[in-house]
């Protein structure tokens, strides 16, 4: 059982690696193909030409080897004024068969037939010396023999030992040049030029296919095990430590080159509202009965929905207009409140709507919360946005004046949806945080795993912590 699931685990993950991965392959499989084509179209025809020589009462082994020796090339390379590419096969047999690589069949064959030419000459002048070396050295002990003996004052006894002695290297030299030689090599059979040869571009193309192929699951693979990106809404709710309340469309799906654009040029995503009735609109309202479900939002209660870092700001903001929606079509009155004072308020721009007055901003400098806020085509919602706020964000979030808004609007709503910026990128969430009831965190795909922990160890120092996670994933349909 454990095998079978550890192979639905493998299964898995590479059925991933090919979903998510499947550009970076197909891109390393075109090129590698591409390259393999280009040199396989380059490459110069080669010839091939063999010659064959035999071996009697010797080693083929021994031969083989000294065929094969540097002493032979280089006496070959001497011969010819180039170093030639030979390869000598046969040494289970008698016949040894010497083959020449060049790039022409004249070449070639002048390769091969100098190659055993000279391979037999050496031979033969290696045996020759030999025997010579031999005579030489039985000539000069016979020498040495009679010169003792024509000595006058060598004894008679010396004399006769001398004799023998004599007889003995005399013997022993006739004897030597009665041996036959050592085996010489012979040339069997001359090299005849071969058709040319060069690597069959079909084959050598897919075969750089299948190689490029294999190259690129593999690094897909490595790509994919140290990508830090969430799997999906638990690996999401795991690395924030908060209660995954679903999924729903973000601010919409895009190219890796668009989202290449998107962060060239600073430009954020814009989503849009979700039809009533829709699969995405559904997905919204699952997300708000399960938080009312639960029991933790109270009547009157105020809602943080915000994204951990700025790769989800987009979606935090497409959740929080359509999560508010969906509260004010179950009949509630819902105030959607943006608390983003860094410019980059979209919630109007995502409403269609043009933003009046001073907005939370105004309100925060001694505003009528009532006056100040917006409606909306969906009955029963109303919009506060962000406008401007003399001084610094932070801390016109973290004053006095902040909190008693907030409460002078829980007396205006059923519920208040507030959207701030990332956790990761300025602590206004956290001052916000403080104040609210639950705090919702919206992770894309593009989420990492170490800034989601980050965003919740942040959270969890301010006393608070992630009370629900919404995953987005696909494109909002409007």
């Amino acid at each position: 059982m454990a095998d079978v699931q550890a192979d639905e685990a493998e299964f898995g993950f590479w059925r991933r690696v090919v979903r998510r991965r499947w550009a970076l392959i197909l891109t390393i499989v075109l090129v590698g193909t591409a390259v393999a084509a280009l040199l396989a179209a380059l490459m110069l025809p080669a010839y091939s030409a063999s010659a064959q020589v035999t071996v009697r009462n010797g080693d083929p082994v021994t031969e083989t080897q000294f065929l094969g020796s540097s002493a032979v090339q280089d006496e070959v390379a001497d011969r010819l004024g180039f170093r030639p590419d030979v390869v000598v096969t046969g040494a289970e047999g008698t016949i040894l068969t010497v083959t020449a690589n060049a790039g022409s069949a004249e070449q070639a064959v002048l390769a091969a037939n100098t190659y055993v030419d000279t391979a037999v000459a050496m031979r033969a002048r290696s045996a020759g010396s030999e025997r010579a070396q031999v005579a030489e050295a039985f000539a000069r002990q016979i020498a040495e023999v009679q010169a003792e003996r024509e000595e006058p004052r060598t004894p008679p006894d010396r004399v006769r030992q001398l004799d023998q002695e004599r007889a003995a290297y005399e013997q022993a030299a006739a004897a030597a040049q009665a041996t036959p030689p050592a085996a010489i090599p012979t040339v069997l059979a001359r090299a005849t030029a071969s058709d040319v040869t060069r690597p069959d571009p079909v084959l050598y193309t897919a075969g750089a296919a299948v190689v490029a192929l294999l190259a690129g699951l593999a690094i897909a693979g490595a790509a994919e095990h140290a990508d830090r990106r969430v799997r999906g809404a638990e690996s999401a709710a795991a690395a924030l430590a908060g209660t995954p309340l679903g999924t729903t469309p973000g601010a919409g799906d895009a190219s890796g080159a668009t989202r290449w654009w998107r962060r060239l040029t600073g430009t954020s995503r814009r989503g849009g509202i979700a039809e009533p009735g829709s699969a995405d609109a559904d997905a919204f309202t699952l997300v708000r009965r399960r938080l009312q479900g639960r029991g933790d939002l109270e009547p009157h209660g105020a809602l943080l929905v915000c994204a951990a870092d700025a790769r989800d700001s987009a979606n935090a903001v497409v959740v929080g207009v359509n999560l508010c929606q969906s509260f004010a079509r179950a009949g509630l009155k819902a105030v959607l409140v943006s608390a983003d004072f860094r410019g980059g308020d979209t919630v109007p721009a995502v409403l269609h709507l043009f933003a009046e007055g001073d907005g939370l901003g105004g309100v925060l400098a001694g505003g009528d919360p009532g006056a100040a806020l917006q409606s909306t085509v969906t009955p029963g919602m109303q919009v506060l946005p962000a406008g401007r706020v003399p001084g610094g964000p932070y801390d016109a979030l973290t004053g006095d004046r902040f909190a008693h808004a907030l409460d002078e609007l829980r007396l205006l709503a059923d519920v208040l949806v507030v959207v701030a910026p990332p956790l990761t990128s300025h602590p206004d969430a956290f001052a916000v945080a403080e104040i609210v009831d639950l705090r919702l965190v919206v992770a894309g795909p593009d989420a990492r795993v170490p800034e989601l922990e980050r965003a919740a160890r942040e959270l969890a120092r301010t006393g608070t912590s992630v009370d629900g996670v919404i995953y987005t994933a696909g494109r909002a349909r409007t």
